[in-house]
């Protein structure tokens, strides 16, 4: 498995003028090609005033399970002041693998670099105030575009270095999901990176959030996320998503792991 560069939604107002961004939880179904190889749960939780830890976990599931014992693990944890996004580490672990993928940054924002190690090779790449990791950039691209901010440039640290991602949006499309029916917002990453391709859908009716996520690489089966189930507040305020009016399906609690 391979990484992907997450009170009711309907009422959300747009990140910036909350002043505090909306927690949740979401679960996709992970698919290479055609085929469902897993499933993904991600996680946006408020530990402190400004601090949150944003989480990811994918596994195999159905019958690949029987063959792929891969467990996949994102977090990233960060300040978010100021309307401003400010990472404070990063960490991806791929358990049960042979081959070592693992990356784990820590950002020091008041000596102006990174400590990053990228499967075992250590570097200190110079930051400047808007550097994300991969990970975050996608609550980041859900930030901006409720605040009109589509098409723009992001720095990201990946994979030791700082590359620049640029996105460009593409109008609505109707996007079908286990979760339902959405008119969703196609965002794709236009810059000329050879190594990947990335489009993501956000729903506007759910506070632009991805009901679709696609990565592709030269040579290779797309990589797949698609919504399957949304539940948003904190344990105590949990709410679901209501079932859209076109889908004909209602949308479950989510089952934690």
């Amino acid at each position: 498995m391979r990484r992907i560069p997450v009170l009711p939604l309907l009422l959300l107002l747009p990140f910036p003028s909350m002043g505090a961004l909306p927690e949740f939880t979401a679960e996709y179904d992970f698919e290479r090609g055609r085929l469902k190889i897993g499933e993904t749960r991600m996680q946006l939780e408020r530990s402190q005033e400004d601090i949150y830890r944003y989480t990811s976990e994918a596994k195999a599931s159905g019958f690949v399970s029987l063959f792929v014992k891969d467990i996949i693990t994102e977090e990233s944890i960060f300040r978010f002041k100021d309307e401003q996004f400010w990472p404070v580490s990063y960490q991806y672990r791929q358990q049960n693998s042979s081959k070592n993928r693992n990356e784990s940054i820590a950002y020091d924002w008041t000596e102006g670099y990174a400590q990053v190690d990228y499967r075992g090779h250590e570097s200190q790449p110079k930051l400047k105030p808007g550097t994300l990791d991969r990970f975050l950039l996608q609550l980041a691209i859900t930030a901006h575009v409720q605040d009109g901010e589509i098409d723009r440039a992001y720095r990201i640290l990946d994979n030791g270095r700082v590359k620049e991602y640029r996105l460009q949006s593409h109008g609505l499309e109707t996007v079908v999901t286990p979760a339902g029916q959405y008119n969703a917002l196609r965002v794709t990453r236009v810059d000329k990176d050879p190594d990947k391709n990335l489009r993501m859908w956000l729903a506007p009716e759910i506070g632009y959030l991805p009901v679709k996520i696609e990565q592709e690489k030269s040579n290779e089966e797309t990589l797949r996320l698609t919504l399957k189930r949304l539940q948003t507040g904190t344990a105590e305020t949990a709410s679901e998503t209501p079932a859209h009016a076109d889908s004909g399906q209602v949308r479950g609690n989510v089952t934690p792991r």
